[in-house]
């Protein structure tokens, strides 16, 4: 299960909820991928990942709006996927967000 959630005291930052069963490796490992993202990446990953492998990812008309012909494209491109390549290699593909990574945490059940 995977949720962005804002933060209730208006300081412009959103949460991002990663919640997965005990026992499952493939998620394990996409964690484990996220993890290794560096920091100054971080954001652009999880946007990449949403918009490639979330079915329902809704944004704002004026980010849409903001966006260049390029930009617009490689959303589409994202979007469309139908077995997603690997979108941790972001290097020569446009930015689509400014987004900042302020603290990553890692919760175990029962830790």
């Amino acid at each position: 299960m995977f949720g962005m959630v804002p933060n209730v005291d208006g300081a412009n930052t959103n949460f991002v909820v990663f919640s997965w069963p005990p026992a499952c490796p493939a998620i394990d490992a996409l964690i484990a991928s996220f993890d290794g993202v560096p920091t100054d990446q971080a954001g652009e990953a999880l946007a990449r990942f949403m918009l490639a492998h979330v079915e329902n990812t809704y944004f704002a008309v004026q980010w849409w709006n903001a966006l260049t012909a390029l930009q617009r494209t490689e959303v589409l491109r994202l979007s469309a996927l139908m077995l997603p390549e690997d979108e941790k290699t972001i290097l020569g593909r446009p930015r689509l967000v400014e987004w900042r990574l302020v603290k990553k945490q890692i919760r175990f059940a029962g830790a």
